[in-house]
C-alpha cells in the first residue's frame, strides 16, 4: 500500500472509445457477395474451387468470372508479344485482370526451361482499359528476346500482401501435363 503525503488525492477517469470498424479488402466484399454468411474455407478460401472448373477463387475473382458456375469458355490467359524495332524486339505479356479486382498483383518469373529454375522478373507494370469491367496488365521485358535461346514466362498472382498464387499450378495441379502444354504454347510465342 502507498501513501500519497504530498497532495491531495487525485480522480482520474478514463474514456474508453471503440476501435474503427475494420473494412474489408476488395477480395473480401468480393466473397461475401458471393456467399453471404459463408465462412468455409474449401469454399470461399483463396486456393478453393468450389465449382469444380480448376480455376481457384483467386483467379475466379482477379479474372471477373463466376465461382458457382464452372466456365466452359476459354480461360482468358496471359497474351505474349514481340514489340520494338528489328534487332530489339522485346516480349511484352498482357494479363487480363477485373477493374474491381484491385487488391490483386501478377508477377511474371521466366526460365529457360519449364522444370525451371524459375527467376521472378523486376517488371514495370502498366494497366490499361480494357472491355466490359477488365483492365490490361501490361508487363515489358526489358532483355531483348534474342538474348537467349529459349525463354518460358509463368504468371503469378497475388492479394496485396498475400502469398503467390501460381496460375497454372492452380489452374491444373490434378494433370501437370496440360500446365506443361500450356506453358509451352504462352512460351512458344517467345522462342527465338
Amino acid at each position: 500500500e502507498t501513501t500519497n503525503l504530498l497532495s491531495d488525492p487525485t480522480k482520474f477517469t478514463f474514456h474508453i472509445l471503440p476501435l474503427p470498424p475494420v473494412t474489408a479488402s476488395p477480395f473480401q466484399q468480393w466473397q461475401a457477395s458471393q456467399w453471404p454468411g459463408e465462412s468455409n474455407p474449401a469454399i470461399v478460401g483463396e486456393e478453393a474451387d468450389p465449382d469444380g472448373d480448376r480455376l481457384v477463387n483467386l483467379w475466379e475473382y482477379a479474372l471477373g468470372r463466376s465461382p458457382k458456375t464452372a466456365d466452359s469458355d476459354p480461360l482468358p490467359g496471359p497474351s505474349i508479344r514481340l514489340e520494338g524495332d528489328p534487332g530489339q524486339l522485346r516480349p511484352v505479356i498482357r494479363v487480363p485482370r477485373a477493374a474491381s479486382a484491385t487488391d490483386v498483383e501478377y508477377r511474371i518469373e521466366s526460365a529457360s526451361s519449364l522444370i525451371g529454375p524459375w527467376v521472378a522478373l523486376s517488371l514495370a507494370s502498366e494497366t490499361i482499359p480494357g472491355t466490359g469491367d477488365a483492365v490490361v496488365v501490361t508487363f515489358r521485358d526489358p532483355e531483348p528476346a534474342g538474348q537467349q535461346s529459349r525463354v518460358f514466362y509463368r504468371v503469378k498472382a497475388q492479394r496485396t500482401n498475400q502469398p503467390l498464387t501460381d496460375i497454372l499450378s492452380s489452374l491444373f495441379e490434378p494433370a501437370p501435363a496440360l500446365a506443361s502444354c500450356l506453358v509451352s504454347a504462352l512460351a512458344a510465342t517467345t522462342t527465338i
